[in-house]
């Protein structure tokens, strides 16, 4: 039997190879090719890492952040498709990072150098005592050979349970506006942070760059389930056309005995009402639409905590973790670990685990070095992204977080020059 089938494969392919072999080859070539200009494009561009010093008396909401994310939105490009190809152009990315050592609690950004001023701008523009200056990235201070002899690490990158459109609790559901409050969402995280013994380490990247246009069209049919529409599917132009003559010569063969149908009055959508929902229904479709209504960004979001081997412990993992599970719903979203890249030895294949997980462990370090951005992304609002990424106010009263002593002052007007 199989045999057989054997067979009758090398006989199909006898037929078919001359067509199919250009094909598989061109595939590969152009693949290759792509990957070629696209490391030769990113070698020439210049990063540099950023230290924000956060004054100490912080009185403002996460909302001020939202407006730094939103004017980040500017380090979008249009890139044509003969620079995509030719040249391997790509949009850039900036990335925002929270580093916690036993010395303390830092903030940075690691950037391309031609959004510095930009970044100092936006954050300028909010946060008028903070201070920012290009600093060493503190990613090299530790060996590259981690895990080791004496290190361990565990590290993960998160993406979201649900489609891309359902938000996660963002900062405006913690303000209790009753008693005047405004609840910290970063504070658990923070003070799991600032809590680190003086050879652990817990690593938080968030990478950040414009979302798609493609995004809105994902919205969009989220929408319209969630009202009780048919989704519209949109086709590119081709397969219109195509679908539109197969149609037409359907309808003109059936012609003679029975009247035609089309798909488009077929499909009709039909008038949905919205104040049928149910309230839980209706809260997610407010809050979809409010997330479409904000700028995108495509996110990746990736955290790794290290220790000597003698004395890691899982419990700070699972602390950290816990501090992310605040912004998760049941009725929206949530954030997960990608289990593709969690650095354990589970699997079907039971040989070279111990190498297996090795590898996952050097792969995510050089992953949060490098800041590559994740294969599996997010799409997240601004909102979101000010949510989980923004300087602590007053109310965070971790004990190692670093801010600044003393306010900058202009100087006397009757200096003498």
């Amino acid at each position: 039997m199989l045999e057989g089938i054997w067979f009758s494969i090398l006989i199909v392919w006898g037929y078919v190879w001359w067509l199919a072999t250009p094909l598989i080859l061109f595939y590969i070539f152009s693949d290759l090719w792509m990957t070629y200009v696209g490391m030769k494009y990113a070698s020439k561009i210049e990063w540099i890492t950023l230290e924000v010093r956060i004054p100490r008396e912080i009185l403002k909401t996460p909302k001020s952040m939202e407006q730094i994310f939103s004017g980040m939105h500017a380090i979008q490009a249009f890139i044509s498709n003969s620079d995509k190809i030719l040249k391997g152009k790509f949009q850039e990315w900036v990335s925002f990072e929270i580093a916690g050592t036993g010395g303390g609690v830092n903030f940075y950004m690691h950037t391309p150098a031609q959004f510095k001023n930009l970044i100092e701008s936006q954050i300028y523009s909010q946060y008028p005592d903070a201070e920012v200056m290009p600093v060493d990235d503190y990613t090299s201070l530790i060996s590259h050979s981690i895990p080791n002899e004496d290190y361990d690490i565990w590290g993960a990158d998160y993406i979201f349970v649900k489609p891309n459109p359902y938000p996660i609790k963002t900062y405006l559901l913690f303000e209790d506006m009753k008693d005047e409050r405004r609840v910290d969402p970063l504070a658990s995280v923070i003070e799991t942070m600032s809590q680190l013994k003086s050879n652990e380490m817990v690593w938080i990247q968030l990478l950040v760059k414009p979302a798609p246009k493609t995004f809105k069209e994902e919205a969009d049919v989220v929408i319209d389930t969630l009202v009780g529409k048919k989704p519209k599917v949109k086709k590119d132009s081709f397969a219109a056309l195509f679908d539109g003559f197969i149609e037409f010569m359907w309808n003109l063969a059936k012609g003679l005995i029975d009247y035609p149908t089309w798909k488009s009055q077929a499909d009709a959508p039909k008038d949905a009402d919205a104040a049928k929902l149910t309230p839980g229904k209706k809260e997610v479709l407010e809050a979809v639409e409010r997330k479409a209504s904000h700028l995108a960004f495509e996110t990746g979001l990736r955290m790794i905590y290290i220790d000597r081997r003698d004395s890691f412990t899982r419990v700070n993992v699972a602390a950290l973790s816990g501090g992310f599970k605040i912004f998760n719903t049941s009725n929206m979203n949530a954030f997960r670990p990608d289990a593709n890249t969690l650095p354990n030895s589970k699997g079907w294949f039971w040989l070279f685990k111990k190498q297996r997980e090795y590898m996952m462990k050097r792969s995510i370090v050089e992953a949060y070095r490098l800041r590559l951005f994740p294969k599996k992304s997010m799409v997240m609002s601004s909102e979101e992204l000010a949510t989980i990424y923004h300087y602590p106010n007053l109310n965070v009263a971790a004990p190692f977080l670093k801010r600044l002593e003393t306010k900058k002052g202009q100087p006397p007007p009757n200096l003498p020059i």
